[in-house]
């Protein structure tokens, strides 16, 4: 009886298999693709945090040398840290909050009023002193984004 069954509706029952396996496919890809969306998110933020630990880094630099006033080094620090922060602004703006992407602006215009004391004449005293004052100010505001992007970073692996 139950074979007569089988082999009278096999091409239903078969119909009725390839219809549960495309639903079980749909599903494992659905969730594939959520997956790969958060892994590239992810290593996104992961980039974006290793160049802002960059740009604090470079701004380091920029009051190192500025205390011992070296300044063809302050300048070409503060130029590669103008140079990184507008790259980090373009390729990962869209992931950045409103507050964290008005510091980094703020960072890019600290930046070029750095590189700009130092260009031409020796810089005074009174350049020197506004130029670490700049550099204590745009080093905060990276590592305020840099702390961000490690709180976003540490809430999407839980």
């Amino acid at each position: 009886m139950l074979v007569r069954f089988l082999w009278q509706n096999w091409g239903n029952i078969a119909s009725l298999a390839g219809l549960i396996i495309g639903i079980v496919v749909l599903i494992v890809a659905k969730g594939a693709k959520t997956a790969a969306i958060q892994a590239r998110e992810q290593a996104r933020r992961r980039d974006l945090t290793e160049e802002l630990a960059d740009l604090a880094r470079k701004m380091e630099q920029v009051g190192l040398f500025a205390a011992q006033r070296k300044w063809d080094i302050v300048q070409l620090r503060a130029e590669e840290s103008h140079s990184t922060c507008t790259g980090a602004i373009t390729r990962w703006g869209d992931q950045l909050t409103v507050g964290c992407r008005n510091k980094l602006l703020n960072v890019i215009s600290f930046t070029r009023s750095i590189a700009e004391l130092t260009y031409g004449p020796v810089p005074t005293e009174v350049d020197r002193l506004q130029i670490l004052s700049t550099q204590l100010r745009t080093r905060e505001l990276v590592d305020s984004v840099l702390g961000e992007c490690h709180r976003i970073q540490e809430g999407t692996q839980e």
